[in-house]
């Protein structure tokens, strides 16, 4: 909807810029969030599964490895309580990403009001 939107209030001669401009900035900013929750991701589940590995030391080797793979804290040898201490990790390293959504949604959103509206009609009697 917001692309026939621009598509609505821009020129004619410069529909072509504004869509491949909101494209563009739409990807870059997918790239950054991607990149910064990732590191978000990472930081928390080094610090808990830190604690993890302190807790249960002989399991050290399947708590690093369920970074990359899930499944290994599923394995017959990993107990319930190692299982539980990673997905808890997990868990929070995602509620902290959702808290950032939050805080970023809560400043962005009020930015919004800001912008200056521009009825489609008078765009359209502008050009005549």
């Amino acid at each position: 909807p917001h692309i026939i939107a621009l598509q609505a209030a821009a020129p004619v001669e410069r529909i072509s810029r504004v869509i491949s401009s909101i494209l563009f900035f739409r990807l870059i900013g997918a790239t950054v969030a991607i990149a910064l929750f990732n590191t978000i991701l990472q930081a928390n589940l080094t610090t808990k599964l830190a604690v993890v590995v302190i807790d249960h030391p002989l399991y050290f080797r399947y708590i690093l490895d369920s970074t990359n793979n899930q499944d290994v804290i599923h394995l017959p040898v990993v107990p319930q309580s190692v299982r539980d201490a990673v997905i808890d990790a997990n868990v929070q390293g995602f509620k902290t990403i959702y808290i950032t959504c939050l805080v970023f949604a809560a400043v962005t959103i009020p930015l919004c009001l800001f912008v200056r509206h521009i009825p489609i009609s008078d765009k359209l009697n502008m050009s005549k």
